[in-house]
């Protein structure tokens, strides 16, 4: 008798380590899925800040000075106009960014959540109990695993 519940700690055993190891797997993949959530998210944005960027001119115009005093006059008024122009240019980028920022802080306080409790459950239920209870079944059944094992190999 003392073998058959070596036997069976033996197996208990076993599942104790393959479930460790499946639930060592999962926790890499929860992490994995959360930086692919991120990565996927900050490559929407660098789009669309790229859109953005693609429906106005290039500002690469700058004037040239000329010895001219009237033609200086015009350069200071084209250069006033080009700065209104970037500044209209780059108004419609403040709101996507700032648009952006509130989603990402959404998106961010919802992956907290979302993370203490994944944390909770793997940790406590997934791991926790079972962890437990594998340990006190070990202890419990030291002797008929000894025995077992002597039994077997000896």
């Amino acid at each position: 008798m003392p073998i058959v519940k070596g036997a069976i700690a033996m197996v208990v055993i076993y599942e104790f380590i393959t479930f460790s190891i499946y639930a060592f797997i999962d926790y890499k993949k929860w992490k994995l899925n959360k930086k692919t959530i991120d990565a996927n998210y900050e490559s929407k944005i660098l789009d669309d800040l790229n859109n953005a960027s693609k429906e106005h001119y290039p500002l690469s115009t700058q004037p040239v000075l000329d010895e001219d005093f009237s033609r200086e006059e015009q350069q200071e008024i084209e250069l006033a106009n080009l700065t209104m122009r970037h500044l209209e240019t780059i108004e419609p980028w403040k709101l996507i960014i700032e648009e952006h920022q509130s989603k990402l802080k959404q998106l961010s306080n919802r992956a907290n959540t979302i993370d203490i409790t994944q944390v909770i459950k793997i940790y406590g239920v997934e791991w926790g109990i079972p962890l437990v209870l594998g340990i006190v079944g070990i202890c419990k059944n030291y002797a008929f695993i000894t025995g077992f094992v002597r039994e077997l190999f000896l």
